[in-house]
């Protein structure tokens, strides 16, 4: 069975899941540096396009079931309710998507004309498509074990994906030269392997099964959630369309490039949401200052966590890109841009962090058209945003754009959940510890040295000891 066999506090099913994600997606990290060699800025950016399209229509194509799948299993308790939710599911998007898949093959040079401008990336939207809809279908059966807080069975399996990912990256990037078409090949494989690792799920739940009467009452409750998600894609994806518009495919190649090394920091977004949504819910024996109480320190420590990430990732890839032994260097050249920029995609991945903090009142509430609401707010605020920053100050534009964006979805969550949700916060540490990061980001802008990175890390790991953030063995950051 799939059942987590001790409870943990948030932030330890935080860590299990941060460093699984950061292994996978570090690996991922380290494949950047060949993508640099191996691959142009302008097919990168052909890359990440055919990617923003594909993946608004497969978050289409999936109901929005994503969004409510790991809440809806965390309330069913017996197998059969389980064994009958998730059965449906499965079927039905079974059911969808393979029209689909069928489609795309079949008018793939039209939607290459279409989405590209040319008929000559045929295959490369078809290996695309498959790739996505691989990513997303295997999610189903890996994210089973967060339902049931099972984390370590949950970053086992995608760990092993990840590496397999990474070695036939190698091969085929490296060696094979297939460009693109190597990495939607290699997603593809390693998608597979989750669903093959995932047998337990199959066989204790899954059993070919359509009850639309059961299955259509879900859809309605996720139908906010669909456009929320898309919503949601639309703020992330937008930006590489309109730099592509604006500023061509080398600009478009360059910005997607930045945006992959700030997701590093997005490793901890996607680890704590996974985790916080199932451990709030289970939050049952609590009285309701005692949550209080609990939401406030959760929240001081999202605030140090997040600061000192986003800190320490912004200088270390300025430091990467310093670094030419020889001729060798760690990035090329071509993509140093990106270090004048990613700090805004982070901190705007800081705001997605903090609306799936107020996420809780949404659910609580059983009001889930306040998703939809933040995300609209974001797509406005972006598009808006985009159209006026990139032709000003290019790419850097498009990164500010983001953030904001980010930032007026926050607001209102914000602003709904003051009425479901009491947050006792910590005033006084959440505001030294801002005041802290502000000093550190503009000594090191004013330095920018090895010594002063050094300094400042010091520092800020012995204010946290002294708010008590951290203690011995670093566990007081994993309480709460």
């Amino acid at each position: 069975m799939v059942f987590s066999k001790k409870n943990k506090s948030v932030f330890s099913h935080t860590l299990i899941y941060t460093f699984g994600n950061f292994f996978s997606r570090g690996l991922s990290f380290i494949l950047l540096p060949v993508y640099s060699h191996f691959i142009s800025p302008s097919e990168f950016g052909i890359y990440s396009v055919i990617i923003s399209i594909l993946t608004i229509a497969s978050t289409i194509f999936n109901f929005g079931l994503p969004g409510i799948f790991v809440k809806k299993l965390s309330e069913l308790n017996s197998l059969d309710s389980k064994k009958k939710f998730f059965s449906n599911v499965i079927s039905g998007i079974t059911i969808v998507n393979l029209p689909i898949i069928l489609f795309v093959m079949l008018f793939s040079e039209k939607l290459s004309l279409l989405i590209i401008g040319n008929e000559n990336y045929a295959l490369e939207i078809i290996l695309g498509f498959i790739s996505v809809y691989s990513l997303n279908y295997s999610y189903y059966f890996s994210v089973f074990f967060i339902a049931n807080e099972n984390s370590k069975k949950y970053v086992f399996i995608n760990s092993t994906a990840a590496v397999l990912n990474f070695i036939l990256n190698i091969f085929l990037v490296t060696i094979l030269r297939l460009g693109i078409n190597g990495i939607f090949i290699s997603q593809i494989i390693s998608s597979m392997l989750v669903i093959i690792m995932s047998k337990e799920i199959i066989k204790y739940y899954f059993s070919f099964e359509l009850d639309f009467k059961y299955l259509i009452p879900i859809m309605i409750v996720s139908f906010p959630l669909l456009l929320s998600g898309i919503f949601s894609i639309i703020v992330e994806l937008i930006d590489r369309l309109l730099v592509l518009k604006f500023l061509g495919e080398i600009q478009a190649g360059i910005y997607s490039f930045g945006y992959r090394l700030a997701l590093i920091f997005n490793l901890f977004v996607l680890s704590f949401k996974t985790a916080w949504i199932p451990h709030y819910f289970n939050l049952k024996n609590q009285t309701d200052e005692e949550k209080s109480i609990h939401l406030g320190k959760v929240f001081t420590k999202l605030i140090f966590i997040s600061s000192i990430l986003i800190l320490c990732i912004q200088m270390v890839i300025y430091f990467l890109f310093q670094i030419e032994i020889d001729s060798f260097r760690f990035f090329d050249k071509s993509y140093y841009e990106t270090t004048g920029f990613i700090i805004y995609v982070m901190i705007g991945y800081f705001f997605s962090l903090l609306m799936g903090f107020y996420s809780i009142a949404p659910y609580k509430s059983n009001k889930t058209i306040h998703f939809l609401i933040s995300d609209l707010i974001a797509v406005i605020l972006n598009l808006a945003l985009n159209f006026i920053l990139i032709p000003k100050i290019g790419i850097k534009g498009a990164a500010l754009s983001t953030m904001l964006a980010f930032g007026g979805g926050c607001v209102y969550l914000l602003y709904y959940s003051r009425k479901i949700i009491k947050v006792k916060y910590e005033l006084g540490k959440i505001i030294l510890i801002f005041f802290l990061i502000s000093m550190a980001y503009l000594s090191f802008e004013v330095f920018k040295n090895i010594y002063s990175f050094i300094s400042i890390i010091c520092v800020l790991l012995v204010v946290g000891i002294k708010l008590g953030l951290i203690g011995e063995n670093f566990k007081n950051l994993l309480k709460v």
